[in-house]
């Protein structure tokens, strides 16, 4: 999983996630207190027991490695992107946390300054409202492109590096983000060629992977101008999906081709397709995480 965004208050997650351990356990000896020592009853309780305490081992894992990825791609931008979601939504403890953190790791910086300027404005009462949005456009810098939806509302999350319209061949993700909090994602596939090609399947290939996605043929979309002819699929990506095409996006060279029934397109994955698919996984994943914490800290 791909995340830059520093997990916030990482040792209260962890301790969060273990309760069910130790409520598993608290469980198992007041089973054995009442007289439950019967083998079938033994071994139920056991096997629950166990389970727990297998998945609580995995999740310590997940947890470690998310810190890894945190320390290891982290930086002023993703720290600056963090204290602005957390003031937004009104978490002023540790908003303070990461603003006092880019002040005192990058001293003398635009960063630096923006953090004094937002902590003051805190401590005045200064700051405003939040009006539902996760992320503002200032807090996720400029490679972003923010859509907001007020009709359905729901804001849409773009990479801007990479062009969308119906005159250009492109692959990748983009995010909605609802009004109530909850964020998905959706994969975008478009050919646009001189003739059609009738889009049946999406293909993508790195040296070690190749991956077929067939979409739905009522959710092929077309297209066409006087010197174009452009056929989409545009869908949720499954689990699935994302954990392969993640390989292949990180792959040193992947190419996408466009199967059709009457010919069939292939080309080379660009580095900006690369590169904004990666950080809207990242962008995503902090979002999610952020959004389990806080249903935890209720």
């Amino acid at each position: 999983m791909y995340l830059r965004a520093k997990l916030p208050n990482n040792l209260k997650m962890k301790k969060t996630l273990l309760i069910s351990l130790g409520v598993s356990i608290a469980l198992f000896s007041n089973a054995q207190e009442l007289g439950l020592k019967t083998n079938k009853a033994s071994e139920v309780s056991m096997e629950v027991h166990q389970s727990v305490v297998k998945q609580n081992a995995e999740l310590q894992r997940e947890l470690e490695y998310q810190q890894y990825r945190a320390d290891l791609l982290g930086g002023a931008d993703l720290l600056m992107t963090q204290a602005k979601y957390h003031l937004e939504r009104g978490e002023d403890v540790t908003a303070s946390e990461k603003l006092e953190l880019v002040q005192s790791k990058y001293e003398g910086t635009p960063h630096a300054e923006e953090a004094k300027a937002l902590s003051d404005n805190k401590d005045d009462g200064d700051k405003e409202d939040g009006d539902n949005e996760p992320i503002s456009l200032p807090a996720i810098n400029e490679i972003f492109e923010i859509v907001k939806d007020s009709k359905n509302e729901v804001t849409w999350y773009y990479d801007s590096r990479i062009p969308r319209g119906p005159e250009t061949t492109s692959f990748y993700l983009y995010m909605g983000h609802s009004a109530v909090g909850s964020a998905w994602l959706r994969l975008h596939a478009q050919y646009v060629g001189t003739h059609w090609i009738h889009l049946q399947e999406i293909q993508l290939k790195s040296d070690k992977l190749i991956y077929n996605m067939v979409p739905d043929p009522l959710l092929i979309s077309n297209a066409s101008g006087e010197l174009f002819c452009a056929e989409w699929n545009d869908m949720p990506p499954s689990y699935n999906d994302l954990n392969t095409i993640t390989a292949i996006m990180s792959a040193p060279s992947a190419q996408v081709t466009f199967v059709g029934d009457k010919d069939k397109y292939t080309r080379e994955i660009t580095e900006n397709e690369r590169l904004a698919y990666i950080d809207m996984m990242e962008l995503y994943n902090y979002m999610v995480m952020a959004e389990s914490k806080e249903k935890l800290d209720r």
